[in-house]
């Protein structure tokens, strides 16, 4: 336990020194959290243009339902439906709504002819989100449904997306911390220099871990202040169980940085590396697209990646306030996918023809 902790008051020491590497730690973070959740905003503001055939009093009563909803920022009268389309294609105009000719008149009989939208489906999520909005606000008040919207009632995607990018960055320094600080020391000799003492490398590497672990839960907590102030973000579960989430989270990612660490020679192989790794377990996490809107194979692919896992675990607790008894099955392939990762970097590091 002296040793143990003589390496982690060294790893201490050597951190505080690094001002820069310290700045990024924790700075790094906070501008993620605080930037990216913007460009992420998933509310829609649509430019519409009008072609309206009908002019009758329900025509008007369109025109004015898109004027007031803040959802719809430009609204146009265009007298013709090729001015409206090229308009479309010209970036001006995202929607069109053509009001057939005696629209009103005939909406009683069965020959009515219906209304049509015409919209820019180079964004196919965008569409989708312009048909819904556009179809919930024109729909007849006489046939009102009442939508309960569960654990997000103001139809807000920042939280949504935060819980993700509070994952991606205890992914991120995790990985990566772990993995390049271990190859700089072996670029610099410092390895080799352990082999003279009687130093045992495994008491080493797990100071390495624990002290990296420890660094993940404080910038977990400075990532949970920093959305609490800043959007308002409370965690609707337990607090303490989260935390230990992240310490249990942080077991498989610094056994895949080990891994590469073991397995590289220098810095450079290394982030190459931790690009293509970090990559792939982020793209597959459904960090930010849905699981159903993958293939049958790429699903099959999160019971081997812990971010996934992270990341289901992370939305029960913080945004729907379940309990770890609930999650027994994600925290056990968490765990079970450290121990793989971390026996293939044990048994490289064995065969490995460096004394280290």
């Amino acid at each position: 336990m002296r040793i143990l902790a003589a390496i982690l008051r060294k790893e201490l020491l050597q951190l505080s020194r690094n001002r820069g590497l310290l700045f990024l730690i924790f700075a790094c973070p906070v501008i993620i959290l605080g930037i990216i959740p913007f460009a992420l905003e998933n509310n829609t503001r649509i430019s519409v243009g009008i072609v309206d055939h009908d002019r009758s009093a329900l025509s008007r009563d369109y025109a004015t339902r898109l004027v007031h909803s803040p959802e719809f920022t430009e609204v146009r009268y265009f007298p013709a439906v090729r001015l409206a389309e090229e308009a479309i294609r010209k970036g001006e105009m995202e929607m069109m709504l053509v009001i057939p000719s005696r629209h009103e008149s005939r909406l009683q009989h069965t020959d009515a002819e219906p209304l049509k939208i015409a919209i820019d489906g180079t964004h196919p999520q965008k569409a989708q989100n312009y048909v819904y909005k556009t179809q919930r606000l024109l729909e007849n008040p006489d046939e009102q449904i009442r939508v309960h919207r569960l654990f997000n009632p103001t139809e807000s995607q920042q939280f949504y997306y935060l819980v993700s990018l509070l994952v991606l960055v205890q992914t991120l320094i995790g990985t990566c911390l772990i993995a390049l600080n271990i190859v700089a020391e072996k670029e610099a000799g410092i390895l080799e220099q352990f082999n003279s003492t009687s130093l045992n490398r495994f008491t080493y590497i797990t100071g390495k871990l624990l002290f990296i672990a420890l660094v993940c839960l404080a910038v977990t907590v400075v990532s949970l202040l920093f959305c609490h102030y800043a959007y308002g973000l409370s965690v609707e579960g337990s607090v303490w169980q989260y935390l230990l989430m992240t310490v249990l989270f942080s077991y498989p990612l610094l056994s895949l940085g080990f891994l590469l660490a073991v397995v590289c020679k220098n810095q450079v192989q290394t982030v190459y590396l931790l690009i293509f790794s970090l990559l792939v377990l982020v793209l597959m996490s459904t960090m930010f697209t849905h699981l159903s809107s993958m293939p049958q194979w790429a699903r099959l692919t999160r019971f081997f990646n812990p971010v996934y896992f992270m990341l289901d675990i992370s939305r029960m607790i913080i945004l729907k306030g379940m309990e770890l008894q609930t999650m027994q099955m994600q925290i056990l392939l968490i765990t079970g996918t450290g121990v793989l990762l971390s026996g293939a970097a044990v048994w490289r590091m064995l065969r490995s023809p460096e004394r280290w």
